[in-house]
């Protein structure tokens, strides 16, 4: 997730339906399940059923953490910094 003054560049400025939309279909979806699985490698065993609440969560942050990179990008000009 970003860091606080990053966060803080990008939640007041405005940006459309069809602008995100394109930013989500844009995200690099390989590496958000890579991320997903690194986050809880537990969840995705042979049977992810057993947690798949732990799973969903995964995915969940893990998109989360990609569409705020690529929003802070697009609003910014500026690569996330570490």
């Amino acid at each position: 997730m970003l860091k606080l003054p990053q966060l803080k560049e990008i939640e007041k400025k405005k940006i459309s339906v069809g602008e995100l939309r394109e930013i989500m279909y844009r995200l690099d979806w390989i590496k958000i399940m890579l991320n997903a699985y690194r986050m809880r490698p537990t969840a995705w065993r042979e049977n992810p059923m057993l947690e798949y609440r732990n799973a969903s969560d995964c995915v969940c942050f893990a998109v989360m953490d990609a569409l705020e990179r690529a929003l802070y990008k697009k609003l910014t000009g500026k690569e996330v910094v570490e």
